[in-house]
């Protein structure tokens, strides 16, 4: 049966990210705790195991808390109107991206017209 240690570092490699970085993204200070884990102080508790869960909803829950199953679950298919809203955000960040790159292609003309002239 896997560990406690082995599936944590198994979500650490999942995530790829370092032991410090998961654990601030987890809403911890550092990755001390993990740390704790992986050296068996400390087990997975279910504080934990829902904060990864909810970080990450395709790792099974029981899977981490007991090593019961699959790391990775099947992943539900986004829904559209999520999936809608995230074209709509990226379309407007593009659009916004093009206008800074109009402004900068007008600085860039008015510098080089400028410099011509001297």
């Amino acid at each position: 049966m896997i560990t406690d240690p082995q599936r944590i570092l198994a979500v650490i490699e999942y995530s790829k990210m370092s032991r410090r970085a998961l654990g601030i993204s987890l809403g911890y200070a550092d990755g001390a705790f993990l740390f704790h884990i992986i050296n068996k102080r400390n087990g997975i508790s279910t504080k934990l195991a829902n904060k990864i869960t909810k970080l990450y909803p395709e790792i099974s829950y029981e899977w981490l808390l007991k090593g019961a199953g699959e790391m990775i679950v099947k992943k539900e298919a986004e829904s559209t109107s999520n999936l809608a809203e995230k074209i709509e955000f990226l379309e407007r960040h593009i659009k916004g991206q093009d206008a800074r790159i109009e402004l900068l292609e007008q600085k860039l003309a008015t510098l080089s017209n400028t410099q011509k002239k001297k």
